[in-house]
């Protein structure tokens, strides 16, 4: 006699933390600083920001179960 499978539910969806858009947001300027030749100094500063972002999403949303 065969095994039934079990049923599969849905992972539930959380949303995303907006540090996470705000960070993809630096990220992308700093992209774009590199491309554009503004200065190595803005590029570093706002991908320094965008990683600090980052993990402060993160940390709040694995502090906040």
């Amino acid at each position: 006699m065969m095994q039934r499978l079990p049923e599969l539910k849905p992972t539930p969806i959380r949303p995303r933390h907006p540090l996470v858009y705000g960070a993809g947001l630096f990220l992308f300027i700093a992209v774009m600083a590199f491309i554009g030749r503004i200065g190595m100094f803005w590029v570093l500063l706002t991908a320094i920001l965008a990683v600090a972002m980052g993990i402060g999403a993160i940390a709040i949303a694995v502090r906040g179960r």
